[in-house]
């Protein structure tokens, strides 16, 4: 039994969305470098993964702190609940 999740929000989306918009540039950026100079496109695709990589490293390492957070208050709070909780708990399911 969980008493809920932890995350922020917040921080997810906007790694989700620098990391969209991130890509979104880096696509641009390497067309139109393409067009002029050729030979600086796989230099380009590589800095345009790492790019749009770190943010979604990040929002990965942050979620798994956030699975730590969630299960580190679930078991404080179960520890510190008394009798009556767990009693209203079994019958409620």
């Amino acid at each position: 039994c969980k008493t809920g999740r932890w995350s922020t929000l917040q921080t997810a989306v906007y790694l989700v969305s620098s990391s969209v918009g991130f890509g979104k540039s880096a696509v641009m950026m390497t067309l139109s470098v393409a067009a002029a100079h050729v030979v600086l496109v796989p230099a380009l695709a590589v800095g345009g993964l790492a790019v749009v990589g770190a943010p979604m490293l990040y929002l990965r390492k942050s979620q798994q702190l956030w699975q730590e957070a969630t299960m580190r208050l679930t078991e404080e709070f179960w520890r510190r609940a008394s009798p009556d909780v767990f009693v209203e708990a079994i019958e409620y399911r």
